[in-house]
């Protein structure tokens, strides 16, 4: 068994560095609907930086919006999965605004329209419970 599982790990590992070893490719049915999974804490503080998993279409041009209660937001992008399916996976630390009061609050994840000119288009809304 021990050889076994060393064996598996030494051809991962080789696959790895020749870079044979891909991430797993994953389609999605035509017909699906459009991934809009916002992922968000349940609570935060103001002033702090929280992480956030969203998804953006692979085909959009332009920076992402996230807004804190309808207003625009600091964001970084930590990494990202890209896949074979139209959507990109993203993994964000938000900056909640230092003067926001406690209570319960609307985190909304924008990206650009499809048709250049029109106004962002919104994909996810997420609340968040901010106390002390």
């Amino acid at each position: 068994m021990a050889t076994t599982v060393k064996l598996m790990s030494a051809v991962l590992a080789v696959g790895v560095l020749a870079g044979g070893a891909a991430a797993p490719r994953f389609t999605q049915p035509v017909d699906a609907p459009p991934c809009t999974r916002f992922v968000t804490p349940g609570t935060a503080s103001a002033g702090e930086w929280i992480p956030v998993l969203a998804y953006r279409h692979r085909d959009r041009r332009g920076p992402l919006e996230i807004r804190f209660d309808g207003q625009p937001v600091a964001y970084r992008l930590l990494r990202y999965a890209a896949f074979s399916t139209p959507q990109t996976e993203l993994f964000l630390s938000v900056h909640v605004p230092s003067g926001a009061p406690r209570g319960l609050h609307d985190l909304e994840l924008y990206e650009p329209s499809p048709t250049p000119g029109r106004a962002p288009e919104r994909l996810a809304v997420s609340a968040i419970v901010l106390g002390p």
